[in-house]
Formats: structure tokens, C-alpha cells, sequence
């Protein structure tokens, strides 16, 4: 993608509580769906995994996210809580990509 007019970033999963929408599992950890929008092409990143693949499916299906979408996994760094749900990669598209920092899980 040459240019992105667009970027949308979703909470899946964080430490706090969210007072908006009460629904959503707040769980000590991190992760975020990225959508990036160009003219002729979307790129979706998952960044970090959330502490479980769990928590990260089901917060991901109450905003109506369809995780097969994404194109490529990030990682920030190696602790459980951005890591662990990598536990079930086939909640992800087969061509997903992960990348991280050097030394990482």
C-alpha cells in the first residue's frame, strides 16, 4: 500500500474497563486491530494478541471484527500479556504474517 488515506484502530483488549461499551472483557494485557484503507486496497494488522486468544475472539465478536481479515500480526514485544494469543493461530487467515521485535517470542 503507497499511500493510506484512511487508519482505524480498535481496542480489543486492555486493562481497563470500557464505561462505553460495558460489554466488552477487560483483561490485564493489549491488543488492537489496525485497518488501514488506501484507493484501491485495506490492510488489517492485528498488533498484539491480547494475554489468551479467548478474550481477543470474543471482544473481536461483539465489535464485529472478523479476525480471518487480518493480513499480518505485530508484536511489541515478548510478555505473555501481548503474546498469549498466539496459543490459536487458526482464528487467523493461513497467509497472516507475525512480525516482532529481534529476540522475541
Amino acid at each position: 500500500m503507497s499511500q493510506i488515506d484512511r487508519m482505524r484502530l480498535t481496542v480489543l483488549v486492555e486493562d481497563s474497563r470500557n464505561p462505553i461499551r460495558p460489554e466488552l472483557t477487560a483483561k490485564h494485557g493489549l491488543s488492537f486491530f489496525i485497518e488501514l484503507k488506501g484507493d484501491r486496497h485495506t490492510t488489517n494488522l492485528l498488533l498484539d494478541t491480547g494475554p489468551s486468544a479467548d478474550v481477543v475472539l470474543q471482544n473481536a465478536r461483539k465489535l464485529n471484527i472478523d479476525l480471518r481479515k487480518v493480513d499480518s500480526i505485530l508484536l511489541s514485544h515478548g510478555h505473555y500479556d501481548h503474546t498469549g494469543g498466539l496459543g490459536r493461530p487458526k482464528t487467523h487467515r493461513q497467509k497472516s504474517a507475525c512480525d516482532g521485535p529481534p529476540g522475541g517470542p
